[in-house]
């Protein structure tokens, strides 16, 4: 008969902050990702970072399109930063192994300028994954945005860019 061995580990992960998952293509790492974030939510409830920093301050000002904001927007999600080519197959692996509702996990995913535009505030708040195509954090309609809400000068130079997102 054929000998089975299993082992179990179980950890207490308190005030992790953020990681990297990486290896070969097929080793299972995005259904990993999905099933860590589906136990997690299913065993703290779902975000409760709803409550913290100031969303009326963050949302008057971004509805005005006035900027900079004090204060930030806080939120219990994940950010997944995916390869372009994987944004679309990272959505539809959460409804693969979870469902078309996702088992009540709340996806955000953010593919473009427009797709940002198109949220709020209390939308990335009440959510528990956002989901962003890499290229977009280098688009220059994201940078003129991050500018504005970050206060940056238009055209600043690096270091001053550096300088002021630092101290955001």
């Amino acid at each position: 008969s054929d000998l089975v061995l299993q082992l179990r580990v179980e950890r207490v992960y308190s005030g992790v902050r953020g990681g990297i998952l990486a290896h070969a293509m097929g080793y299972g790492k995005t259904a990993v990702m999905i099933a860590l974030l589906h136990c997690a939510r299913s065993s703290t409830g779902a975000a409760s970072a709803s409550s913290q920093g100031n969303p009326a301050k963050v949302s008057n000002a971004r509805a005005k399109g006035q900027g900079p904001v004090q204060g930030g927007l806080t939120t219990g999600a994940t950010l997944i930063i995916t390869p372009m080519n994987l944004f679309h197959q990272w959505i539809s692996e959460f409804k693969k192994f979870l469902g078309d509702d996702c088992s009540g996990l709340r996806l955000l995913p953010i593919e473009d300028m427009a797709q940002l535009r198109r949220i709020t505030c209390s939308d990335i708040q009440s959510a528990d994954v956002v989901v962003v195509a890499a290229p977009f954090f280098l688009s220059r309609d994201y940078q003129e945005h991050f500018d504005l809400v970050a206060g940056v000068e238009p055209h600043a130079p690096p270091a001053v860019r550096y300088a002021t997102l630092r101290d955001f």
